[in-house]
């Protein structure tokens, strides 16, 4: 067995769109109401992620999306990294079918997580209307909570998928500010997950108290794939990924959409349970399934490096 070592130069550029609608349900405050006052507010789910990665807008520097390559270090002559970042969740254009746990309306239902809501009223910089409100994925509140206009005339809405048990570790806020997610991946890839992320604008109770209220996700975590080049002119078994010396943690203000990483570095490692031939077609994905890394967006530290098994 060889292990080969070469520098990787991560770009955080994988930010793709997934879509969910929440939709307001109405009170007796109005003549509009169109479902029982005891039913709460109710989410329906949407999906525009099979849109084409090209059509996405950029939203990273010019640079960011420029491919570049990094010869392999030590015995592995003509071997090279190439390295492509792409706008959204699908960078080698995966068939939504089989693109595995990365959430979209294929596996939402399947993948049965809550999703947490959060509102704010009017003039308030805090999630002081609904905090941390667990939402299942037939779009029913867990603890139902109806919008009424004598409380609030406008609501701002965040939300986080998927939403924690308990104390939802993941999201925390302090007085007067508004949630912000805490990320710290394990350092085993298949227990990585994809942290969806919204925010909107203020919606009058009014103009949407008989209609839908769109709340637009985001992935927030870079999605890392590993895919075979065209290059590869002899088989190999590739058993092990490992990421190494990157920041492992961050957190995320969805109210400004901002990124703040920690200093602490940390190792990241995929095991594969069956090793990966690469005799196979060029841009097959080594680690698809529950083996993508999805990692806090950063600048990547110069000592970085990708350690790949045979």
């Amino acid at each position: 067995m060889k292990s080969r070592n070469f520098k990787f130069a991560l770009m955080a550029g994988f930010v793709g769109l997934a879509s969910f609608v929440v939709t307001s349900c109405t009170d007796n405050e109005t003549v509009k109401e169109t479902q029982k006052v005891e039913d709460g507010i109710s989410f329906a789910v949407s999906d525009i992620q099979n849109i084409n990665e090209p059509s996405l807008p950029k939203t990273k520097a010019p640079s960011v999306y420029e491919t570049t390559f990094t010869p392999l270090e030590g015995d592995a002559q003509g071997l090279e990294l190439v390295e492509t970042t792409v706008e959204g969740v699908n960078p080698v254009y995966i068939p939504a079918a089989t693109r595995a746990l990365v959430t979209d309306m294929s596996n939402f239902a399947t993948i049965n997580k809550n999703f947490a809501i959060f509102a704010t009223k009017e003039g308030s910089t805090a999630a002081n209307y609904l905090y941390n409100e667990q939402v299942k994925v037939d779009g029913t509140m867990v603890n139902p909570v109806k919008w009424k206009k004598s409380e609030s005339s406008k609501l701002k809405f965040f939300a986080v998928h998927p939403a924690k048990d308990g104390s939802n570790s993941m999201v925390t806020t302090t007085s007067g500010t508004n949630p912000v997610v805490n990320y710290s991946p394990e350092t085993d890839a298949k227990k990585h997950i994809d942290v969806l992320v919204a925010n909107t604008e203020a919606f009058n109770y009014d103009d949407y108290v008989s209609q839908k209220i769109p709340i637009r996700f985001s992935h927030a975590t870079t999605a890392v794939y590993f895919k075979v080049g065209s290059d590869l002119s002899y088989n190999q078994k590739v058993k092990k990924i490992e990421i190494r010396n990157v920041l492992g943690s961050g957190t995320y203000d969805i109210a400004t959409k901002t990124w703040t990483p920690s200093t602490t570095k940390k190792n990241f490692a995929l095991e594969l349970s069956t090793p990966f031939s690469t005799a196979v077609n060029p841009g097959a994905i080594m680690n698809g399934g529950d083996g993508v890394f999805f990692m806090v967006p950063q600048d990547i530290p110069a000592d970085a490096d990708v350690k790949i098994t045979f």
